[in-house]
């Protein structure tokens, strides 16, 4: 059955953050990319459609690398390659995932 969604989930996952250019490059005097980094990452975690379930649930896993582009110390771009089981994806998203 392919993941979905119910109501009640767990989540647990694990990232490394690296920054190999952590003075970033600069564009122009006014267009800098403050940090450039790499995450790899793993993500373990189910759905039930109860609290109880849980346990009988099947634990799905996935597990990926990420590029992360910092136009600020907050602002981060995140663009993640992953794969599981199910599927391959590919997500670009703005922010910090905690």
């Amino acid at each position: 059955m392919p993941a979905g969604r119910d109501r009640a989930a767990w989540h647990l996952g694990a990232e490394w953050r690296t920054w190999p250019l952590p003075r970033g490059v600069a564009f122009t005097d006014a267009i800098r990319l403050e940090r450039i980094g790499v995450a790899p990452f793993v993500d373990l975690g189910n759905v039930a459609p109860s609290v109880g379930a849980l346990d009988d649930a099947e634990r799905r896993w996935s597990y990926g690398i990420g590029l992360r582009l910092g136009f600020e110390r907050n602002a981060i771009y995140r663009i993640d390659w992953a794969r599981s089981a199910e599927e391959t994806a590919v997500t670009a998203t703005f922010g910090t995932a905690f």
